[in-house]
């Protein structure tokens, strides 16, 4: 659609068949079919290089090359706030657990992306998760007692080096722990173990397959339809690029 091969992407490692990737980077990706279709039909560009320097209405690059611009914005995703640390007096966190106590469990998003497998691109999931692991430490104090006993949980402190605070977990290490809890605690994984299929059920049945689809290629035709009358230089939009077919079948591979 737009001849980007996502494969050679610096982040992305894969094998020599492409048949798996895993994605490694610092900084999160937007997902929207809008960035496609505007790349698609040439109102967006991607450039990679650095700015050597601003000049009013410009921007120059490195390669020599200047750009036009009217705004600047600087997307880097966000930063922790050190209150949080002041506030719990956090040093070290054990985890999800400031100073190693099992009635500070804090929770945030984890900046960047480590992960092969996406099971979800939104916050409620996960959030639902930690709730349930903090309630579940609180309630069952032997099984709080098996986790410090193993030394399994990883150590965070504040990196002032790249404005972090100490609860603000990477992406590494809070997968790593979405793993490591349950298996030292097994009836904490028990019990999460449908959290899975209850997230897919709720969304087949709240988003019905055709009628997301026919609202995403709505949505799709109207955004290339309203570019094209801004500026009839454009491409022309192409057909949204996903059909039921394909979906299913997407679906039916990933119950395999």
């Amino acid at each position: 659609l737009i001849g980007f091969d996502p494969w050679d992407y610096h982040s992305v490692m894969a094998n020599a068949q492409r048949t798996s990737a895993h994605i490694n980077q610092k900084s999160r990706f937007g997902i929207g079919d809008v960035y496609f279709l505007a790349l698609s039909m040439g109102k967006c560009e991607v450039i990679v290089d650095d700015v050597k320097r601003l000049s009013p209405g410009k921007v120059h690059l490195e390669s020599g090359r200047d750009l036009k611009v009217d705004t600047i914005l600087k997307v880097f995703g966000f930063t922790g706030l050190y209150e949080v640390d002041r506030l719990l007096k956090i040093k070290t966190m054990h985890g999800w657990w400031a100073e190693g106590d099992n009635r500070r469990h804090i929770a945030s998003e984890n900046p960047g992306v480590y992960a092969g497998n996406f099971a979800s691109t939104s916050l409620s999931p996960g959030a639902y998760s930690w709730s349930q692991t903090a309630t579940h430490m609180m309630w069952h104090p032997k099984d709080w007692l098996r986790l410090m006993e193993s030394q399994q949980l990883p150590q965070n402190k504040a990196d002032d080096s790249i404005s972090r605070p100490a609860y603000v977990l990477d992406a590494k290490t809070g997968l790593t722990m979405q793993f490591t809890i349950p298996s030292i605690c097994p009836s904490l994984g028990e019990l999460q173990m449908n959290n899975g299929s209850v997230k897919r059920q709720k969304q087949l049945l709240c988003h019905p397959l055709r009628k997301f689809l026919e609202e995403c290629a709505t949505e799709w035709d109207e955004y290339g339809k309203t570019w094209k009358a801004e500026d009839p230089s454009l491409k022309d939009p192409p057909p949204y690029p996903y059909t039921q077919k394909m979906v299913e079948d997407y679906l039916r591979r990933s119950e395999q």
